[in-house]
């Protein structure tokens, strides 16, 4: 193979968001098992009181993998797919995957720590993708979006309208929590809440931009 024909292929893998897509891809498949066998939620789903009693350490990153429905599904898909692609390109696969699922296993133990007692088992890619967008903010909070062909003034519209939803999804999420918490209510926004923290941390130590 020549050469020039070479660096243009390696150059396209890098700038394609193949872990992304991945990702998705993997979503979709698990769904679908899931549709037709639905002792995979028991076998991959993630219950604090289980995990603290037996240490199936699978479970921490598994249960990123399942969903309970469509909507569920399309959402995680859609989420990690607009923040996701451009922050992938910006740091590299390798660093992405990481960031993605060491934060499925942090956002598990965080939700875990405080609801230990619970056999209420959660699954979604939530905790994972509250990551990847805490690592999009942290990443482009200073620069144009990727790709936009627009005037001057609206690259900047976009980006402090890009940074404002994340910031009311964030208060969202620990707004939630809290209700969560305080009720004690078998709800998820923990993961949120800990994945986020978790992706600006790992941003803020490990998210150097490949060069």
């Amino acid at each position: 193979m020549p050469k020039e024909k070479l660096f243009m292929r390696i150059v396209a893998s890098e700038n394609t968001p193949v872990v992304n897509f991945g990702l998705i891809l993997s979503f979709v498949i698990f769904y679908i098992a899931g549709a037709y066998n639905r002792s995979i939620f028991e076998s991959l789903s993630f219950s604090p009181s289980l995990f603290f009693d037996r240490f199936p350490l699978w479970r921490i990153f598994s249960y990123a993998f399942l969903h309970y429905s469509f909507f569920h599904l399309a959402i995680n898909s859609i989420f990690i797919y607009v923040f996701g692609n451009s922050l992938e390109v910006k740091i590299g696969h390798r660093q992405y995957f990481l960031l993605f699922i060491s934060a499925a296993a942090v956002s598990a133990m965080f939700y875990a720590v405080f609801n230990a007692n619970t056999d209420f088992p959660i699954i979604g890619a939530s905790g994972g993708i509250s990551a990847v967008v805490a690592g999009y903010a942290y990443h482009f909070s200073d620069q144009n979006q990727r790709g936009l062909r627009a005037p001057l003034f609206l690259y900047s519209f976009s980006r402090i309208f890009i940074l404002i939803f994340i910031a009311i999804w964030f208060v969202i999420q620990y707004i939630n929590s809290i209700m969560a918490f305080t009720y004690k209510t078998d709800t998820g926004w923990l993961v949120h809440v800990g994945g986020f923290v978790y992706g600006l941390l790992f941003s803020a130590v490990f998210g150097k931009e490949k060069n």
